[in-house]
C-alpha cells in the first residue's frame, strides 16, 4: 500500500493501480474486461458502476434509473436526458425480465414511431424496432393512427412492447450504457 499512498500536506492522496479502488486498493471495477468475464459466469456483481440510486444490470452493461413521477413520454425523454441517459431501450426479453422485478404498472420506453418504422431514440442505441420482433405483444406494433410511443404493457404474466398514445402520463424508465463509476 505504501507503494501507492501519497502524503500532500495533511490529506493522504491514493493513487490505486487501474481496475482498483479503495483504500487498501483492493476493490475491483466492474468494468474492466477480466472482471467482466468473470461476474457474466456469476451472474452477480457486488460493485456498482452507476450513481447513487441507479441500478446496474451486468448482461446488459447498463445503469437503469426508475422514475415514480409520471409524465408524457417527451417529457419523460427529457427528464432522462437531463440525468445523461435515455428512455430505455430494450435489447431481449432476458432483459425485460430482469426489469419486471422493478416495475408493476406499464412505463415508458425509448422507442417512437417516424415515417411508420419505430425506432428506439437513443443517443447509444439508435436502431429499428422491427415489426417482427418478440419483444412486441401479440398483434403489435398497431396502426399508425395516434399510437406513437413505445411502453412496457403489462400481459398476462410478463411486460413486452406496445404502442399508445404518446400524451398518456406514466412512469417511465431512463438507461445508459455511459457508467460512470468506471
Amino acid at each position: 500500500m505504501e507503494d501507492f499512498v501519497q502524503i500532500r500536506g495533511s490529506i493522504y492522496h491514493c493513487t490505486c493501480p487501474l481496475g482498483t479502488s479503495g483504500i487498501n486498493c483492493d476493490n475491483i471495477s466492474c468494468g474492466f474486461p477480466e472482471y467482466r468475464r468473470n461476474v457474466l459466469n456469476q451472474k452477480t456483481c457486488n460493485i456498482s458502476p452507476c450513481l447513487k440510486d441507479w441500478i446496474f444490470n451486468i448482461a446488459t452493461f447498463s445503469c437503469y434509473w426508475i422514475d415514480i413521477r409520471k409524465a408524457r413520454w417527451n417529457s419523460a425523454n427529457k427528464i432522462c436526458q437531463s440525468k445523461g441517459a435515455s428512455l430505455a431501450f430494450i435489447q431481449s426479453l432476458e432483459e425485460i425480465k430482469w426489469l419486471e422485478q422493478f416495475i408493476n404498472e406499464n412505463v415508458w420506453v425509448g422507442g417512437r414511431a417516424a415515417n411508420k418504422q419505430y425506432r428506439w431514440q437513443s443517443s447509444e442505441y439508435n436502431y429499428a424496432i422491427h415489426n417482427q420482433s418478440n419483444l412486441w405483444t401479440q398483434n403489435e406494433p398497431g396502426s399508425f393512427n395516434r399510437h406513437y410511443c413505445v411502453q412496457l404493457g403489462k400481459r398476462t404474466e410478463s411486460f413486452l412492447l406496445d404502442d399508445t398514445a404518446c400524451y398518456y402520463e406514466k412512469r417511465f424508465i431512463c438507461k445508459t450504457t455511459n457508467l460512470p463509476g468506471i
